[in-house]
């Protein structure tokens, strides 16, 4: 098939024969498929815009909710920094515990009881828990 230019097609063209009418059916079909093509493509832009609106928004959304972690990453460093020091004053109050377990009348010499009751009241100072004294027959000694 030549290149015909259709826009300088005469009616005389026609009609002398010098244009085929498949040619014309062909661009008949080819105008309609394109008007028909061109509605769809101006829908399919529309919607690429909103789906490429939509993906920059969430996008930044993601960027915000990324951002926002590094504090929780802080705040979780704080929690298990004060999880440890807890950790450490259970092992220190239980150590005090089977100390006081250990401290009785009855198992021990009246001098190591002094010595025992002596750490132990140390100790609960020391750590600011000494409310009231753990042995008062032997505090008073």
């Amino acid at each position: 098939m030549e290149n015909i230019d259709f826009n300088d097609i005469q009616f005389s063209d026609i009609l002398i024969g010098s244009i085929q009418p498949s040619d014309i059916y062909a661009v008949t079909l080819t105008m309609r498929s394109i008007s028909q093509s061109v509605p769809r493509a101006q829908e399919l832009k529309e919607r690429y815009r909103t789906l490429k609106e939509t993906y920059s928004k969430l996008e930044e959304e993601n960027r915000k909710l990324v951002g926002d972690t590094s504090g929780l990453v802080e705040s979780n460093r704080k929690i298990m920094a004060n999880t440890q020091v807890l950790m450490e004053k259970n092992v220190r109050m239980r150590r005090t515990l089977r100390r006081l377990k250990t401290v009785s009348c009855a198992t021990l010499s009246s001098e190591r009881q002094t010595r025992e009751v002596g750490k132990v009241i140390r100790m609960h100072r020391m750590m600011g828990q000494l409310v009231v004294s753990p042995c008062r027959s032997h505090c008073q000694r």
